[in-house]
């Protein structure tokens, strides 16, 4: 009799360890709070788990709201949300979920021992909270009037048994004990305790193992059978009980006798909502069915990331979405049994430990049964639920050990591709199976079997070689007929279309298309045909008809061809395919392309062009998986063979939406530093300042499923400019917002295409600064308006003092030509009188009329030189003065030296300053020369500390007989200074007259 090969299914783990952001790998529990989030008792604090990010709670000496201490030993959710956090401590307290504050309760009558009791809390069926501790007879119960645990006689113990566990059933709502001295029940409602003879409850339980001791766990699953472990001193390993009330049936099991088990302890049983019974302990965990072999051991392998790698299990877990979670001391494992996608199997013989080869082919017979054929571990046969069959023994013998490369099924027979250039051919009906060796073949690997319209089959081999089965020429003869068509490079796929032409796929050649009944190539595609017909490249792995004129071939990417007119499209990683390693393709009810990849499997929707990539983190756990190795199954499931077994999934479930699609705002940072959400949202809107605009906010659906595919989008209303999909990190960072009303909201994207709720999260509101804001351009135009007005009113002085300035020339010109008219008029009437009797005096009145009508023409030039505004420099000033110099040298016959430095000539000065100055140095010069008599007058003009610093001495003049025009022009450069608040110093010797005038300028 031949040993069945076993295909246990192996479950995808998603592990959660240090590097993941764990506080400790010692994970004791974990519950799921209202809102969702997963909260755990670990060695190094409490953690907060949101399916993106661990948040770590320690113990803070500075904090009185912080824990009392590192290590967690337990934490509860009761029935009203509140979370109970046990510590090593001994303390037991509530944790805020919102607020993140601890809060210890009291526990009355209780001294706190100097090492860790274990406890525990059991919530009754009619709303009361207990704290039991372990291995004593001491119960607690919760007051919340006064907000502490008081000693409760909530369920009778009986005077000196300790108690190992206590639960009620939910169904009868009877308490039961498991203790040392053996099993205790009670029913409140007829207030009687039962135990080993004394059982007025006619309880079960008590009837059938009253007298059993040493019991440390009791569970009643939804069945109301009673599972309880038990462990008698007289036993090196514990016992493992079942008893069913309903039909008196009892089991009994040892897992170290049954199952090979070494040392063990079992912790406790979990029962899914689906019913699924799991059974964990040190250091395994096992799922429980009534069947011959009810314990089925998960597989702990060390060797493979996504594999149970661990020494005892603490705890387990399932969530809202039926997700299991494993409390281990290797940190935390999550898995879907119920709602994984991908079932993976992998083949165990009883005759090897280790897993060898890979599945390479496979077929399904019309009654379910699936024949899956592996490199070296021959053909294995598996029934509609996966398990094992027994193989013909004819067939059997002939392939045990063998390498199954192919198989068809037609007319009856079973035609069985092996290496070596070997063919099975079993009769269906007689089952009576031959083994051939044809030569064509060359005794190389037969890789693929197809039939044609005719009837007859064609082969192709590692070697290239094609060969056809000539059903006509072989007169129906398996052991004869075969023709050698083609040498090709190696065949990796063949496939016959709807119109009944031949596909091939050869390593090197590219893609053949065959005419059957005419034995010829029709076409061949490769990478050196034109532009637009061209194969991505010449190593094409798999074939398939989309519709009636598309052929997909899959060539590391996707080529796309019309079958009418042979033209290629391309679809690759630059259209969006995750890789270009595609190396076997399968088509779903719906139209998807799922395709086996180096890298995982893809679901493509050639529609959209969308694409969604699956990989050991989505529950594969071979992502490696083989050429042509891709089967649609009469239910519509596909198979993908991989180097690692295969793996079956309905493609229909892969776009079923999760209930689980709202999002959460998880974490709100400023500036880098986290502030409660639930404060923030408590707000109409979060004010910041402009220069604290940087902010991170976190979200999360709390969907821990990770076979789920759910995407999220993002969006700052009136700063993004649309929906913005979120990368693994499920983080939107804004740097610095620009000043204004902003609104985050978040929303979910199923595979389906189909969106979740959009949901805005928080309102923020970012202050301007100071200068935007509108009192400051209130301030602002304010103060414009007031510059402008100083402005205006500067210019409205200047405009004054012009005014004034142009007066005051006009009435010195006034004066001036008023005062040398009249002396004119007067000296022309005495002029006329005198020229009868005194002609000489008359000539002199005429010489004197004469001068004073010069001296007036001069006075007018300069004044309307003054005046003109291409004078308004102090260089045109300085030329003045160098002209006067020169008419007085030449007139008097003075030596008259002039330095003027260079920081005079750039000076602006006003029309006024500019015009007394020069009357001032004109008046001086003139007065000067007019007594100097062939004296020498040097000038110095210099521009010192903001003043005009005018130098004048006189050599050679005789002050005393010159007394009256000098001292005249004294008192005049005195009076003229005063109105430039000018400083004069004028000093006379006997031989020589100094002036010094400075003249500050603004």
């Amino acid at each position: 009799m031949l040993a069945l090969g076993q295909l246990p299914e192996r479950y995808a783990f998603t592990h959660y360890g240090l590097r993941d952001g764990l506080a400790s790998n010692i994970v004791n529990n974990l519950v799921q709070d209202r809102n969702g989030y997963i909260w755990l008792s670990t060695s190094n604090g409490l953690q907060r788990f949101d399916g993106n990010k661990f948040i770590t709670f320690h113990h803070d000496p500075a904090q009185p709201a912080s824990l009392p201490y590192d290590e967690v030993a337990h934490v509860y959710l009761d029935p009203e949300g509140t979370l109970w956090v046990i510590t090593v401590d001994n303390k037991v307290g509530q944790f805020d979920t919102r607020t993140f504050r601890y809060r210890e309760t009291p526990i009355r009558n209780w001294h706190s021992e100097n090492v860790y009791v274990d406890k525990t809390f059991l919530s009754t069926g009619d709303g009361r909270l207990l704290l039991f501790i372990k291995k004593t007879n001491k119960l607690f119960e919760w007051r919340p009037a006064k907000q502490d645990f008081v000693p409760s006689k909530a369920v009778p113990i009986p005077a000196g048994w300790k108690v190992n566990h206590l639960m009620q059933d939910r169904k009868s709502h009877r308490f039961y004990l498991a203790t040392d001295s053996g099993f205790v029940a009670f029913d409140r409602a007829q207030k009687q305790v039962a135990f080993h003879r004394n059982n007025p409850l006619h309880d079960p339980l008590i009837a059938a193992y009253g007298h059993e001791r040493f019991v440390n766990y009791l569970f009643i699953d939804s069945r109301s059978r009673i599972f309880f472990e038990q462990w008698p001193k007289s036993e090196k390993h514990p016992l493992l009980q079942v008893y069913d009330p309903a039909t008196g049936q009892r089991s009994k099991h040892q897992l170290h006798e049954s199952f090979g088990l070494g040392y063990h302890q079992i912790t406790a049983l979990l029962q899914q909502q689906s019913g699924r019974l799991w059974v964990y302990g040190r250091p395994f965990l096992a799922t429980y069915a009534q069947s011959k072999q009810p314990i089925q051991f998960l597989k702990k392998d060390y060797s493979k990331e996504h594999d149970l790698k661990f020494n005892q299990v603490f705890s387990m877990f399932e969530d809202r979405q039926q997700n299991i979670w494993l409390c281990t001391d290797n940190g935390v494992y999550q898995f879907n049994p119920d709602a994984q996608l991908f079932h993976n199997y992998s083949l165990t013989l009883p005759e090897r430990n280790a897993v060898e080869g890979r599945a390479q082919t496979a077929l399904q017979w019309p009654n379910g049964d699936l024949w899956v054929g592996f490199r070296d571990m021959g053909l294995h046969c598996f029934d509609s639920h996966m398990q094992p069959v027994p193989l013909p023994a004819s067939l059997a013998a002939l392939v045990k050990g063998k390498s199954v490369w192919d198989m068809h099924l037609r007319n009856g027979k079973l035609w069985i591709a092996l290496q070596g250039g070997q063919l099975v051919v079993m009769d269906t009906r007689s089952h009576k199976a031959q083994l051939l060796q044809p030569a064509p073949f060359e005794k190389r690997a037969i890789t693929q079997i197809v039939a044609d319209q005719q009837g007859n089959l064609w082969f192709g081999n590692q070697a290239g070689n094609m060969v056809k089965w000539d059903q006509q020429l072989a007169g129906g003869d398996p052991a004869k007929g075969f023709v050698l068509f083609a040498r090709l490079g190696t065949i990796e796929k063949m496939f016959i279309d709807a119109k009944g032409s031949i596909w091939v796929a050869a390593v090197g050649e590219g893609l053949l298309k065959i005419n059957p009944q005419q034995n010829r190539i029709e076409a061949r595609i490769t990478t050196r045909n034109p532009p637009g017909f061209r194969l991505w490249n010449n190593n094409p792995k798999d074939i398939i008809q989309y519709n009636d004129s598309i052929l997909v071939v899959v060539s590391g990417a996707l080529n796309i061809i019309n079958l009418n007119t042979l033209r290629v499209a391309h679809i690759s990683t630059a259209q969006g395919l995750p890789t270009n390693t595609i190396q076997s393709v399968a088509k779903d009810a719906e139209g998807h392309l799922w395709l086996g990849t180096l890298n995982g499997l893809c679901r493509a929707d050639l529609s959209k062009l969308s694409f969604t990539a699956y990989n050991q983190s989505d529950g594969l756990l071979n992502e490696l998986f083989n050429v042509a190795g891709a089967q649609v199954l009469s239910d519509g499931r596909l198979l993908f063979t991989s180097a690692e077994s295969f793996v079956v999934f309905d493609p229909a479930r892969a776009a079923l939406r999760d209930p689980i699609d709202k999002a959460l705002l998880t974490d709100f940072k400023l500036m880098n530093r986290s502030l409660p959400v639930d404060s923030l949202q408590a707000l109409q809107a979060v004010k910041l300042q402009y220069n604290q605009a940087n902010v991170a906010m976190e979200f999360s659906a709390l969907n821990f499923n990770q076979l789920t595919k759910l995407d999220y989008y993002y969006q700052l209303e009136n700063f993004d400019s649309g929906w913005i999909k979120s990368d693994g990190r499920h983080q939107a960072i804004y740097t610095f917002l620009p000043p204004g009303q902003y609104k985050f909201k978040v929303k979910t994207r199923h595979l389906s295409g189909g969106y979740g709720a959009e949901k805005v999260f928080l309102t923020i509101h970012v202050a301007p600064p100071f200068w935007k804001t509108w009192w400051f351009f209130l301030l602002l135009l304010a103060l414009v308006v007031l510059v402008l007005f100083l402005i205006d009113r500067e210019r409205v002085k200047r405009l004054a003092a012009l005014y004034h300035v142009r007066s005051d020339i006009a009435m010195h010109l006034h004066q001036d030509v008023s005062t040398t008219l009249n002396n004119i008029n007067v000296l022309s009437q005495i002029a006329k009188m005198k020229a009868d009797k005194d002609l000489v005096r008359s000539k002199e009145l005429i010489d004197e009329i004469s001068g004073k009508s010069y001296n007036m023409m001069l006075t007018m030039d300069e004044i309307l030189w003054s005046i003109d505004p291409g004078n308004d420099s102090m260089q045109k000033t300085v030329l003045r003065i160098y002209e006067f110099a020169e008419n007085l040298r030449a007139n008097t016959g003075v030596e008259i030296d002039i330095i003027v430095h260079d920081k005079v000539k750039d000076l602006q000065l006003d029309m006024k300053v500019r015009h007394d100055f020069f009357v001032l140095c004109k008046e001086a010069l003139h007065t000067l020369a007019q007594h100097a008599r062939g004296a020498h007058i040097m000038v110095d003009i210099d521009y010192v500390r903001s003043k005009i610093c005018l130098k004048i001495l006189c050599a050679g003049i005789d002050c005393n007989a010159e007394a009256n025009g000098i001292h005249a022009l004294r008192r005049s450069m005195e009076a003229q200074a005063s109105e430039l608040h000018a400083h004069l110093n004028f000093e006379t010797g006997k031989r020589d007259t100094s002036i010094m005038l400075t003249v500050p300028v603004r």
